[in-house]
């Protein structure tokens, strides 16, 4: 699988990083590592362990990442099957 230049066989820390800084902008808010993570099913520890390079997701967690680099309203999608929010963009509270 290959977006914007990046596959997943040329893995780097920075697609995660990268990936979270792009939902980021799309919703105009700041996603912590923890809020990243519980919306992708992991800990923040996974998500910190991914953008320092000390761990690299499976491969379908990198395909994940990929999708969000080429559309961040993904993210609304993933939630929603996470269960974690409503899946408009908000947590409220969750």
């Amino acid at each position: 699988m290959t977006i914007q230049g990046m596959n997943i066989n040329n893995w780097n820390s920075m697609i995660p990083f990268r990936a979270r800084r792009k939902v980021e902008d799309h919703l105009q808010q700041r996603v912590t590592q923890s809020q990243f993570g519980e919306w992708l099913g992991y800990s923040n520890k996974s998500v910190s362990g991914w953008e320092t390079g000390k761990h690299e997701p499976e491969v379908a967690m990198k395909a994940i990442f990929l999708l969000l680099l080429d559309n961040p309203d993904h993210i609304k999608t993933i939630r929603r099957f996470t269960a974690k929010g409503d899946g408009d963009g908000t947590n409220n509270g969750s």
